[in-house]
C-alpha cells in the first residue's frame, strides 16, 4: 500500500482504522540523506584534577635592550608643608633635623645626650682657636715670672740649657754630661754635674770659697785632689811652657824650651830611712838613709824619657855592714871610668844618683858622684 504523505501514513496506523492492509511490499529504495544539521553545542563539563607540576624551564635569556624612556608623567600632588620662618627646635627636628641657615634657640634650655658636636667657629672666633707661640721677649715682658718652673732652651744643632732656680744647666750632647752653674749657699758654683741645691755638688769649681778653686782675693787656692793641675800653654799652641802640680806622686814639673823638672825631693829635700832592702821609685824621697844589721840592697828606678834626670843622695849609714845599689833590666852606673850594673858602698858612704841619658837620646843610665 502507498501513502501520499508522512499523514496519510499515520492515518492508517491507527487503531480506528479498520480496513486491512494488504500483503507488504518489498522495500523501498534508501532515500538520498538529508542536508546536515547545525551543530548543537555542547555543555561545560566539570574541571577535571591538576596534573603534577612539570620540570623548570632553562636559564633566565639575557637581558634585553633598554627600552626608550617613556613620557613624563604627571605632577603630583602638593607636599607637606614644611617649617615655619622661624622654626622651633621641636619644627626642625620633626622636619629631618636640619635648621638650614636658621639658629637654634634653646631659650636657656640645656642640650643633653650629645654624642658629638662638630665646631667650627665660638662667638665668631675660630674654633680650635689658632694660638701664637709667644716669643721669650713678649713672656718677659708679661711678668717674668716662672714660679718653680725650668726654662728649657732646645737646640737643634749644639747642646741644650735649663735654667732652674738652682742656677743654669748646659747638657753636653757628646758626652751626656750635664753641666751647671749656679749658687749652693754663699758659693757661686761650676760644676761637671747638675746643680743641686743646697747638696752635694761633685767636681765643681768653687770661686768663693772652699778647697777647689778659691779666688777670694788676696789669696787663689787650686785643689785637684790626687789628679793633675798644670797652668800655662797646656794646649801647645806656642812654646809649650807649663807648671804641673801631680799630687799622685808628689811631683812639681816645670816644662819650658831646657826641659827642667824640678821633683819635690830636690825643693824640701825630704829623707827616708831604710833598715831593709828597698827598691825606690818616682815618689821616693830625694835622700835615702840605709842602716841594719845586716847587709842591705837599694834598688834604683828604671829610668826612661818620664823621669830621666831625677836625683838620689844615698847615705849607706851603718859602720859595720855594706851597702849595694842596683839598676833594673841591666841599666849601668857610671862611676870613676866605669859602668857597671850595680856600685857597692863601704862604711858610711854616700854618694848623688842621677838619671842620664847614655850613649843617644833612647838610652838610659845612672851617673854617680
Amino acid at each position: 500500500m502507498s501513502y501520499t504523505s508522512y499523514s496519510n501514513y499515520l492515518g492508517a496506523q491507527r487503531c480506528c482504522n479498520t480496513s486491512r492492509s494488504g500483503t507488504n511490499g518489498l522495500p523501498g529504495a534508501t532515500g538520498a540523506a538529508g542536508p546536515i544539521g547545525p551543530a548543537g553545542t555542547g555543555g561545560t563539563g566539570p574541571t577535571g584534577p591538576t596534573g603534577p607540576t612539570g620540570p623548570s624551564g632553562g636559564p633566565p635569556g639575557p637581558t634585553g635592550e633598554t627600552g626608550a624612556t617613556g613620557e613624563t608623567g604627571a605632577t603630583g600632588a602638593t607636599g607637606a608643608t614644611g617649617p615655619p620662618t622661624n622654626p622651633t627646635l621641636s619644627d626642625v627636628l620633626a622636619n629631618g633635623n636640619s635648621a638650614g641657615t636658621f639658629d637654634i634657640d634653646m631659650n636657656g634650655q640645656n642640650i643633653t645626650g650629645v654624642n658629638n658636636i662638630d665646631l667650627t667657629t665660638i662667638n665668631g672666633s675660630t674654633y680650635p682657636p689658632i694660638v701664637d707661640i709667644p716669643t721669650l721677649g713678649a713672656v718677659l715682658i708679661a711678668g717674668n715670672t716662672a714660679f718653680d718652673k725650668n726654662l728649657i732652651l732646645n737646640s737643634t744643632i749644639g747642646d741644650n740649657s735649663t735654667l732652674s732656680s738652682a742656677g743654669l744647666g748646659i747638657l753636653n750632647h757628646n758626652s751626656g754630661t750635664t753641666y751647671g752653674v749656679g749658687l749652693s749657699g754663699n758659693d757661686f758654683l761650676i760644676s761637671s754635674g747638675a746643680l743641686i741645691p743646697g747638696g752635694q755638688n761633685i767636681n765643681k769649681m768653687l770661686l768663693t770659697s772652699g778647697t777647689y778653686i778659691n779666688l777670694d782675693a788676696p789669696n787663689i787656692n787650686v785643689d785637684s785632689g790626687s789628679g793633675l793641675t798644670t797652668i800655662g800653654d797646656v794646649n801647645g799652641n806656642t812654646n809649650g811652657t807649663t807648671l804641673s802640680v801631680d799630687d799622685a806622686n808628689e811631683k812639681i814639673t816645670l816644662t819650658a824650651n831646657t826641659g827642667v823638672n824640678l821633683i819635690k825631693s830636690t825643693i824640701q829635700y825630704p829623707c827616708d830611712f831604710n833598715d831593709i832592702n828597698t827598691t825606690l821609685s818616682v815618689g821616693s824621697a830625694y835622700a835615702q838613709s840605709f842602716y841594719g844589721g845586716s847587709a842591705l840592697t837599694a834598688t834604683l828606678p828604671f829610668v826612661n824619657y818620664t823621669n830621666v834626670g831625677t836625683q838620689y843622695l844615698i847615705t849607706n849609714s851603718s859602720s859595720d855592714y855594706t851597702l849595694t845599689v842596683n839598676t833594673q833590666l841591666l841599666q849601668s852606673i857610671f862611676f870613676n871610668n866605669t859602668a857597671s850594673q850595680s856600685k857597692t858602698f863601704g862604711l858610711l858612704e854616700s854618694h848623688i844618683f842621677t838619671a842620664i841619658k847614655t850613649i843617644d837620646n833612647t838610652t838610659y843610665g845612672w851617673s854617680c858622684v
